[in-house]
């Protein structure tokens, strides 16, 4: 993912997390969005959603204060 500058490729990676919904994937999705490459946020936002655990909630909650967006669910 790092290395690839392929978009589709990129994009079916934060697809494939969403669908497996591992905890362990938090770290990785927060570094993603923290990069701010936008065409992945909704994306990295509905795998984090899915995971749905406090830390994956916490990082939705940051993301959402740091747009403005009173409500990250």
């Amino acid at each position: 993912f790092r290395s690839d500058t392929n978009v589709g490729v990129r994009l079916k990676v934060i697809a494939a997390i969403e669908t497996a919904q591992l905890p362990e994937s938090v770290p990785f999705l927060t570094e993603v969005l923290n990069r701010g490459e936008s065409i992945f946020t909704p994306y990295l936002l509905r795998a984090l959603k899915a995971i749905d655990t406090p830390d994956s909630r916490k990082v939705l909650w940051e993301a959402s204060e740091n747009s403005g967006d009173s409500n990250p669910y």
